[in-house]
């Protein structure tokens, strides 16, 4: 194997790994996301429990404590809406390094070897 084709070996590595950590940090964002997202919710449904009385309900209504929830979420909606998008390009990137690692035996037999 030529100084090149090692070179070109511990490239491909490095980029495999820095899209591997890409790829698993952003699901984990997404992740954490989808936690604060359902706790957002469960907050809300609490407001709207039945069992909590109208003047809990008015009082976190009319101190807006209902719509900055609401806010939030949406907020939170299309944050990971974005992360989503991110990851299918995270992922692109991972198919295409992968598909690169494939193709280092070919070039290590040389041209017309593989």
């Amino acid at each position: 194997m030529t100084r090149k084709t090692k070179d070109l070996s511990k490239l491909v590595a490095l980029k495999r790994q820095k899209a591997e950590q890409d790829f698993a940090a952003l699901q984990a964002e997404i992740r954490r996301d989808e936690q604060a997202l359902a706790a957002l919710r469960d907050r809300l449904n609490a407001a709207d429990d039945q069992a909590a009385g109208y003047e809990a309900i008015s009082l976190a209504h009319t101190h807006g404590h209902l719509g900055a929830v609401i806010g939030q979420m949406r907020t939170l909606e299309k944050e990971m809406a974005e992360k989503e998008e991110r990851l299918g390009t995270f992922r692109e990137a991972l198919k295409n390094v992968l598909y690169s690692e494939q193709r280092l035996p070919d070039l290590k037999a040389g041209p017309g070897r593989g």
